[in-house]
């Protein structure tokens, strides 16, 4: 079976001292390619080493995570971007709103999205979205940006019944699903079988976020074979059928 981590930042601390083992593990379990967001200035060296050290594993995305957004915003993704210029990137992500923290750079986290999802239609590249307790704003910039030229993904996902219908309203984007789908008092399990299976994306984001059985342990891409398989058991498909399905859904929005 073959998989494909959407998106996972493997190239963070959490991985400095068995990385060669993290990836042998992913291989190991079926995972082809792992796509490696962006969230800032500070992480793009340490992104591009990975993708240097592994590259026929690992395809880049940059961009300027939201709560890396702050009054000087514009340098630091005009520098980021340079990144872009010299290692092209599959996508530009993980962009996006995020006011579960605070609000205080909440109006340059929105002229910062806008900006990056301009660039996005202007390189022809799909956008890697973060949205939490934002959804509203999120969706206003989406629109207002132009859904007709404009595809991606909503990475990790867990909103509600209306966000999703929302979502897939905007025919060029697919879903990230993660660990979440296996936790207890998530809701995605009712709302699972509403995702047509072409625009399904699995993702580990690891460190975080890990799935049952592996909760309360770092994450790592390896463990995206337990989110096919619980996937797979809800839908009732084989995580074969799970895998092969969201990897083809991969390959088309990053042409990998």
């Amino acid at each position: 079976m073959m998989l494909i981590d959407s998106h996972t930042h493997i190239y963070t601390e959490e991985f400095s001292t068995d990385l060669d083992d993290v990836v042998k593990r992913a291989s190991d379990n079926g995972v082809a390619f792992m796509i490696l967001p962006n969230i800032d200035l500070a992480s793009t060296e340490q992104m591009l080493a990975c993708q240097q050290k592994y590259p026929e594993k690992i395809r880049l995305a940059w961009g300027l995570h939201p709560t890396s957004v702050n009054s000087g915003w514009e340098e630091e993704l005009k520098k980021i971007l340079d990144f872009h210029k010299t290692y092209p990137g599959v996508a530009i992500g993980e962009i996006g709103l995020d006011y579960y923290w605070e609000e205080k750079y909440k109006e340059e986290q929105k002229e910062a999205f806008s900006a990056q999802l301009a660039i996005a239609k202007e390189m022809s590249l799909p956008v890697i979205i973060h949205q939490r307790s934002a959804h509203p704003d999120t969706m206003e910039c989406v629109k207002k940006a132009g859904v007709e030229n404009l595809s991606g993904v909503f990475h990790s996902f867990s909103g509600s019944l209306d966000e999703l219908n929302e979502i897939l309203t905007q025919t060029n984007f697919m879903i990230g699903i993660n660990g979440i789908v296996t936790f207890k008092n998530s809701n995605l399990k009712e709302t699972l079988h509403l995702i047509p299976e072409d625009r399904l994306l699995l993702e580990t984001d690891a460190p975080y976020l890990s799935p049952v059985p592996k909760r309360g342990k770092r994450n790592e891409p390896a463990y995206i074979n337990y989110i096919a398989a619980f996937i797979a058991d809800v839908l009732k498909e084989t995580p074969e059928k799970i895998g092969e399905q969201t990897a083809k859904n991969a390959r088309k929005l990053f042409k990998i």
